[in-house]
């Protein structure tokens, strides 16, 4: 068996962050500053944080020794930036990724709140198919993520990655047992109030998204306006 690979808290929000951006941004791969300003929005996290940059560059760091996480220049901007490598380094396609990276950006979550968050990213058609890719992502060596609901549990089956660090996850499983519903019986798809309430959620994640990212664009466009005056002014 592979060891397992344990990743602290800082260093699963900004690997989630490059893989959601990964998917979902323009501008990618990321400078520092967008790293930043990704892993701190307030959608699509939980908890909120607000990480600064020497936090996230030693957490860069760790990722980068671990092969999870590269650095690179490109050839039309000065700036460097950064890039995961989740998939190549895990052998894993675009659907595990953004299941994994899902679950790396909000920790524990129901099988329908994931289907729905990680669709930002890459299409997952309903539950079957969540449901197989979350099976292949347990069946590795060691399983990338974990099922915290009991076996008999059929709607609202809850999963969370398995990344942790040694003791993090058995203590979310004991915290997962002690608030643990009683099993419903049948299954099926999610009540309409309840598909209704994931859908609200879902759009709620898409505006806040989109606020950051104009959020993030609006302040490069103040860095370069700012580096045009001072040239301007250089040369006056």
């Amino acid at each position: 068996m592979e060891s397992p690979i344990q990743l602290n808290f800082e260093e699963r929000r900004v690997v989630g962050t490059l893989i959601e951006k990964g998917f979902t941004a323009k501008q990618y791969p990321l400078t520092l500053n967008g790293i930043v300003v990704g892993s701190n929005q307030k959608s699509c996290r939980w908890p909120v944080t607000n990480l600064d940059e020497e936090k996230v560059l030693d957490a860069l760091e760790g990722l980068r020794r671990k092969g999870l996480v590269t650095l690179i220049q490109l050839s039309n901007s000065r700036t460097e930036r950064w890039k995961h490598r989740i998939g190549e380094t895990l052998a894993l396609d675009d659907k595990e990724t953004a299941v994994l990276g899902e679950l790396l950006l909000r920790g524990p979550q129901t099988d329908g709140e994931l289907r729905q968050r990680a669709s930002r990213m890459v299409r997952i058609e309903g539950l079957e198919e969540l449901e197989a890719v979350l099976a292949k992502l347990a069946a590795r060596q060691p399983p990338l993520v974990a099922r915290l609901s009991p076996e008999g549990r059929r709607r609202g089956v809850r999963w969370t990655h398995a990344v942790y660090p040694p003791g993090e996850l058995e203590e979310i499983r004991r915290k997962e047992a002690e608030e643990e519903p009683a099993a419903e019986d049948g299954g099926g798809a999610p009540a309409p109030a309840a598909s209704a309430t994931l859908e609200g959620a879902f759009l709620r994640d898409e505006v806040e998204a989109l606020r950051a990212e104009v959020t993030a664009l609006a302040e490069r466009v103040r860095k370069l306006e700012e580096s045009r005056q001072s040239t301007v002014d250089s040369r006056q």
